[in-house]
């Protein structure tokens, strides 16, 4: 991992997504190990991907010469968000799980990179295992804080954050202050829904916003925090302002329904998010369950019609 991207990083999992771009491009004309070029052909791929760029990622990246791992792992993730059928995300999956277990047993273990696209990808199948076996593809000599992070999530999305905060200790033992250690910490802090965990969570990512700026991970983050406290129009607050950064992010429209929903706002507004995330994204778990949950009651419905 090369210092000189250090700062590329952090704007990246913070989600500024302009000023990593702004890194990115004074990062092109100063670089001079082919290593270091490469990882940052490989976030500024990232940055794309996650700001909502994922058509040109697959676009821009060429699979003939095979490009370096890392790069033909991103173009991957970015073939699975912009795929527009249950289809084409499946062939994605296909291929990913391919990549993770190659066929010949020698083979090294998987590029980093392709481990923590691997968890995302499971995890917006809703494949949590999956997902967490993705990141420890590559044993324990592969592990780093970006991998640990990765863990975090997917513990928590299977409410687990009694786990979660064992990795976040290890996180701690390598590095307290670094971001990723920070983010991962306030996130399971928040889970555990404790009043004096909220505190030091709302602490950490208040102070992240005055040292970086707000961006809408950090907003989000925030906001959650103050519901959790029962601050109902701060968190609102917060919500709207992430929505004015990314009217499209998919993890702001999901808090928007439900701090509206919190604060018995109408019915319209409410609709009107729902419409604007199955419209940014028609793939995400919230949008899924939704759909399983409506095909559920109609067909008990259905059922007890036909009785």
């Amino acid at each position: 991992m090369n210092s000189e991207l250090y700062e590329l990083r952090t704007y990246y999992h913070l989600g500024n997504y302009a000023a990593a771009r702004t890194e990115g491009d004074a990062l092109a004309t100063s670089l001079t190990s082919p290593a270091a070029i490469t990882e940052r052909d490989t976030l500024m791929a990232r940055v794309s991907i996650a700001d909502g760029h994922a058509a040109e990622v697959v676009a821009s990246i060429s699979t003939s010469p095979p490009p370096a791992p890392s790069l033909m792992a991103v173009r991957l993730h970015a073939a699975y968000v912009s795929a527009d059928s249950d289809a084409a995300r499946a062939e994605v999956v296909t291929a990913l799980a391919a990549a993770l277990t190659p066929d010949d047993p020698p083979a090294p273990p998987p590029d980093a990179t392709l481990r923590f696209i691997g968890a995302a990808i499971y995890g917006a199948e809703g494949d949590w295992d999956a997902a967490l076996r993705a990141v420890a593809a590559g044993g324990p000599a592969g592990s780093s804080l970006e991998a640990s992070a990765a863990q975090v999530r997917i513990l928590l999305a299977m409410h687990r954050p009694d786990v979660a905060a064992g990795v976040v200790d290890a996180m701690k033992a390598v590095d307290e202050d670094a971001t990723l250690t920070q983010l991962s910490a306030a996130a399971v802090g928040l889970a555990t829904g404790r009043a004096d965990a909220v505190a030091d969570a709302t602490y950490t990512y208040t102070d992240l916003v005055e040292r970086h700026g707000s961006t809408p991970v950090l907003l989000n983050g925030l906001a959650l925090c103050h519901l959790a406290a029962g601050r109902l129009a701060e968190a609102d607050r917060l919500v709207g302002e992430a929505l004015a950064k990314d009217p499209g992010c998919a993890e702001t429209l999901v808090n928007a329904i439900v701090v509206a929903t919190a604060r018995g706002k109408k019915g319209e507004l409410i609709g009107r998010y729902e419409a604007a995330l199955i419209a940014a994204a028609p793939s995400c778990a919230w949008v899924r369950d939704r759909a399983a949950a409506e095909a559920a009651l109609d067909q008990a419905i259905a059922g007890v019609g036909g009785d």
